[in-house]
C-alpha cells in the first residue's frame, strides 16, 4: 500500500467517523483544512439535532482532503503566512 492509498484509507474512517456522531481524532496524519473541514461536517449532524448533513459539508471535506493530497492546502497556507509576516512588518513601521 502507498503512503496516498494510507491516507485515502485514514480520511474515509475520519469522513466515516463525522457523518456517525463519534468525531474527528486527532493525529492522523490530516492536515489541518482537513479536520476543520471534517469538524464542520461532525458539527452538522450533531448540532443540527439529526438533521441530514448536506452533501456540501461532505464535498467540502472531500475537497480539503484532495487540496493536502496534492500540496495545495500547504501552499494556501504558507501564503498566508507571508502575508501575516507582511502585514507584521507594516503595522511596526518596516
Amino acid at each position: 500500500m502507498t503512503d496516498e492509498q494510507g491516507l485515502r484509507r485514514v480520511f474515509a474512517a475520519a469522513l466515516d467517523d463525522a457523518l456517525t456522531g463519534r468525531g474527528v481524532a486527532s493525529c492522523l496524519g490530516l492536515d489541518m483544512a482537513t479536520e476543520e473541514a471534517l469538524w464542520a461536517v461532525y458539527d452538522a449532524g450533531y448540532f443540527g439535532a439529526g438533521q441530514q448533513v448536506g452533501d456540501e459539508r461532505v464535498a467540502a471535506a472531500r475537497r480539503a482532503f484532495e487540496g493536502q493530497l496534492d500540496g495545495g492546502n500547504a501552499a494556501r497556507w504558507r501564503e498566508q503566512l507571508a502575508r501575516r509576516f507582511a502585514e507584521h512588518g507594516t503595522e511596526r513601521g518596516r
